[in-house]
């Protein structure tokens, strides 16, 4: 497994192993905004969490283009970030041959935590790389 693939599936691990059920994905929440602050962009939370009787709002963040991409229109990389339930507590098992499950007592969180996961590498892969990029929110 090449270097970057290995860091795409230990942040998915990661990922998928906090707890965010629907309703409180408050871990979550704590967990990007820590990571996307190690890659130098502010996440800000709205504050639909009492509207809905959750534990967070919806994340967003903005950064800025560079290089040729620097005068770009935005672009938008979405995700979410609970998961169904069961999905507390999760055992995720790395099978020979590459594939990821759960111990099938919970749910694996793939959806939409893969998501996330690509994200995080794409925009690390921008800063290490030193790339220029569009913006995104």
């Amino acid at each position: 497994m090449r270097e970057n693939d290995k860091r795409v599936v230990d942040r998915f691990t990661e990922l998928a192993l906090v707890d965010g059920e629907s309703f409180n994905e408050r871990l979550v929440a704590d967990y990007l905004i820590a990571e996307f602050q190690k890659l130098g962009i502010k996440l800000i939370e709205d504050d639909i969490a009492g509207k809905i009787g959750g534990n967070c709002g919806n994340l967003y963040g903005f950064a800025e283009g560079r290089g040729k991409y620097a005068d770009s229109e935005p672009i938008l990389f979405c995700a979410h970030m609970d998961t169904v339930s069961p999905g507390n507590n999760k055992k995720i098992i790395l099978n020979d041959g590459g594939t990821i499950t759960s111990d099938h007592t919970t749910v694996l969180g793939a959806d939409d935590r893969v998501g996330i996961a690509g994200i995080i590498e794409a925009y690390t892969r921008v800063i290490e790389e030193n790339l220029d990029h569009f913006e995104y929110y």
